[in-house]
């Protein structure tokens, strides 16, 4: 119905305009900035069919490159869609997964869409210690958020 494409309409440019100001957390030497998107890309994944967030990856990941990555156009639309292709086995195997389970998966998710952005933006393989590193704290941030809005918002519905 209209009123539903508006409403996801309406989160979908919210969320996009959250990520482009969230402020970075430092936390000594390392600087993280959540990723939103792919919080919401979880939320979505949940709630919809693979395809769909599949395709809602891309064009999430192709407007966080044109945002963020100019350099790079392509590598967000690529993750973020592996993203949602993996976070879609949530959804596919929701009665045969425990809670524990559901959340391992979204936190390897997350760790590995971090450490394909960093491994391939980096493009360096001497600083596998940084990258791992940059790739655990930037995941545990954006686990955090989305744990504490299935929590606290959404009454643990999702997971």
């Amino acid at each position: 119905s209209y009123k539903d494409i508006f409403l996801n309409s309406f989160i979908f440019i919210f969320v996009i305009v959250i990520q482009q100001y969230l402020p970075l957390i430092h936390l000594g030497p390392i600087s993280v900035q959540p990723d939103i998107l792919i919080v919401y890309l979880t939320f979505m994944t949940i709630i919809n069919n693979r395809f769909q967030t599949i395709i809602l990856g891309f064009c999430l990941g192709f407007l966080q490159d044109l945002l963020h990555q100019v350099s790079l156009v392509g590598l967000f639309c690529f993750i973020k869609s592996l993203s949602a292709y993996i976070l879609g086995f949530i959804n596919s195997h929701k009665s045969l997964w425990n809670i524990g389970t559901k959340y391992f998966v979204v936190v390897l998710t997350y760790y590995i869409h971090f450490f394909f952005f960093f491994y391939i933006f980096t493009n360096d393989l001497t600083s596998i210690y940084s990258i791992l590193k940059y790739s655990f704290f930037q995941a545990f941030s954006s686990f955090s958020i989305f744990a504490i809005m299935n929590v606290f918002i959404f009454r643990s519905r999702f997971i």
